[in-house]
């Protein structure tokens, strides 16, 4: 700490003594508010960070793991077919290193394991915002890959929308919002969302017959027993309160699943249900902007609930037969957090929060029953925020320190008894990130982080299906650098931003999976693992009719000794053009679009014995009609139009072309 103190104190000095010779200058008497140095997010400029809006995407049938496609560091991680559980993997770490926030509500992440992007509709969402690497301290949670951050929709207006939707594998959805907000600036805005769809998930795909290096005898057959329904509702509620305002956001959701298993395997009564509930509810003041004092205080409680019911009435998971896995876990969270403008170029972040994690797992074939176990973690966390000329030139400065306690008492099964472990871990993370604007609407930024996480519940114990449990787990713990150059501004009839980024990731301890059976994967520590790469991504308007995104991802990985690391494509592209066209008879706006993703090929096995998964390029194309003064719009998306059978991270085969509809009605005053 000392060394790392020393070799920033000279760098912090001289930005601050900067920043002091311009504060008259930004706060005198005759302050004018600058525009933000350039950045991909609404926030700190020193982050590598991507903000992707959901209003106004033409697909159909979208969720929040369709986002991710579009952040350039980022790929989804399926774990099986429709309605499987899909995660989020930045920068190439795994995905339990991603921390997932529901605005500022931790709901996955650092200590709670990776969350199921799927079960969240883009209908609920505003944005979303990715932060790759170390992110600035009023969102980090000390993660290792970064954080994503789910921000909910709010009521933007008065409106009420239904929206029908009907696609391939016999899905059909039917979804509902409102939106109230009162004249009277002191009401409160009000936005309610429910919605539900259903699908067969019964497409066909090739089966070797598991006979992999014999194609002779290998045929078409229909996946069985990989039917969803999903349902869902939100509850985002904004009340105005003396100088702050007063939020409400409550989530829930609802999935009952077969669990189709292996295509060599397959599983043909195995149910599963998930219930989750997610509430927080927090009260901030942000007067940020103010000449006078700029400050920001947020005093924020929440909780999630998540259950897990598998049900085996045949044993095909368990010798015996009538098995049922019941898990539990729970989380209460709350946080104070403040920061304060001490001088004209200096302010402070402070946050102390608290969290208990609770988990419970109920299983029949069980010689034994485990109490319950539980995970409290206490952490404080401060930044610096100097921001001045350095120069000349504009140029921002945040170091920041977190620590966080974990105490635990996990319960396991060993020899037919119970055994009861206690554990006590402090875990520090720091980060030093710096930006400089050497000319307009150019930023050039750079920055150093580490980041910790401890095993979670669920890599502890399993899920009763497909991750059997290791309680002999240790901590991992990385070190993460990067650079990176951004542009965002205007040239002509261009507008929008581009940015260029370099990284390296180190981590120990990482915990990777490795197969158990054909059904099960445990988890194991792996000595070291590293990870260069370079991403790039813009988001372009070229006059009002075309719009450009596209995300490049290059990654350079080893794990064991001179060893790729499992599920880690070298290349990960994405390309999105989109034009709109106004004023068309009957139609106010077309939009028409394609995207094209590219994943190269990977390894399925830390050794790399095996052979790699194949490269994957998958075509979608859309169109999206505004009719009716733009009260009603048809949506209509065909993915995958090369009908390429590609496979998720386990190896087993997604669906191939599909097609989706959507039509929305609208009414708004």
């Amino acid at each position: 700490m000392a060394s790392l103190i020393a070799r920033i104190g000279p760098a912090l000095a001289l930005v601050l003594l900067a920043g002091a010779s311009d504060a008259r200058a930004q706060y005198g008497a005759e302050a004018t508010v600058e525009q933000p140095i350039a950045a991909t997010h609404a926030g700190d400029p020193t982050a590598a960070a991507t903000e992707i809006p959901v209003r106004d995407r033409p697909a159909a049938a979208e969720r929040a793991s369709d986002l991710v496609m579009d952040v350039p560091g980022a790929r989804p991680l399926r774990t099986g077919v429709l309605g499987s559980f899909t995660s989020a993997s930045l920068r190439g770490a795994q995905a339990d290193h991603t921390a997932v926030l529901l605005g500022d509500l931790p709901i996955g992440g650092a200590d709670a394991g990776a969350f199921n992007l799927d079960t969240i509709p883009t209908a609920v969402l505003e944005s979303i915002v990715a932060y790759r690497g170390g992110a600035p301290l009023w969102v980090s949670q000390g993660a290792i890959g970064g954080v994503l951050q789910l921000n909910p929709r709010r009521a933007r207006g008065t409106e009420l929308a239904i929206e029908a939707t009907a696609g391939s594998f016999g899905m059909l959805g039917l979804a509902g919002s409102s939106a109230v907000v009162p004249d009277d600036r002191r009401a409160p805005r009000v936005l309610g969302a429910v919605g539900a769809v259903s699908s067969d998930g019964d497409f066909p795909f090739r089966f070797d017959n598991k006979t992999a290096l014999d194609t002779a005898d290998d045929y078409t057959a229909e996946r069985r027993n990989a039917d969803t329904l999903d349902g869902h509702a939100l509850l985002h509620v904004t009340q105005p309160l003396g100088p702050g305002a007063l939020e409400l956001v409550a989530l829930g959701f609802e999935r009952i699943a077969g669990e189709p298993g292996s295509p060599a395997d397959p599983l043909l009564r195995v149910r599963r249900n998930v219930v989750r509930g997610i509430a927080a509810t927090g009260y901030t003041i942000d007067r940020r902007l103010d000449d006078e004092l700029p400050h920001r205080a947020q005093l924020l409680a929440g909780g999630t609930y998540e259950r897990t019911r598998i049900a085996d009435p045949l044993g095909e998971l368990d010798v015996g037969g009538g098995g049922r896995t019941d898990a539990r876990k729970h989380a209460g969270f709350g946080r104070l957090a403040g920061s304060l403008a001490l001088l004209p170029w200096l302010e402070a972040t402070a946050i102390a929060s608290a969290r208990r994690d609770g988990y419970e797992l109920a299983n029949r074939t069980r010689l034994v029953a485990l109490p319950p176990s539980h995970r409290d973690t206490l952490a404080g966390a401060g930044e610096l925020r100097a921001h001045g000329r350095l120069a000349g030139l504009r140029a921002e400065l945040r170091p920041s320190l977190r620590l966080a306690h974990h105490r635990a008492e996990l319960s396991s099964e060993r020899f037919a008894s119970a055994v009861r472990t206690d554990a006590d871990t402090t875990v520090t993370t720091l980060r030093l990130a710096a930006v400089i604007e050497p000319v307009r609407d150019v930023a050039l930024s750079a920055s150093a982080a580490t980041g910790a996480r401890v095993p979670t519940m669920l890599e502890l114990f399993g899920d009763g299906a497909a991750l059997d449990g290791n309680t002999t787990l240790r901590n991992e713990r990385a070190r993460s650098y990067d650079v990176g150059l951004v542009w965002r501004g205007e040239l002509g009839p261009v507008s929008g931003s581009s940015e260029l980024r370099g990284f390296r990731l180190d981590i120990r301890d990482q915990i990777i999976f490795i197969r158990k059976s054909e059904n099960e994967l445990v988890g194991q520590n792996q000595a070291s693992s590293h990870i260069l790469g370079l991403e790039w991504g813009e988001r372009l308007r070229i006059t009002r009719h075309l719009h450009w995104s596209s995300a490049l991802t290059l990654l350079d990985t080893e794990g064991k000794l001179g060893k790729r690391l499992v599920n880690r494509p070298r290349v990960v592209a994405h390309v999105r053009p989109e034009l709109r066209f106004f004023g068309l008879p009957l139609v106010s706006t077309t939009s028409v679009f394609g995207e094209l993703n590219v994943i190269s090929a990977s390894f399925d096995d830390p050794d790399n014995v095996g052979l790699p998964k194949p490269s994957q390029a998958f075509v979608d194309a859309g169109l999206s009609l505004q009719l009716l003064g733009g009260r009603t719009e048809l949506r209509l998306t065909a993915r995958n139009l090369g009908d390429v059978r590609g496979s998720d991270i386990r190896g087993f085969q997604l669906p191939g072309r599909s097609l989706w509809a959507s039509l929305t009605y609208r009414e708004t005053s």
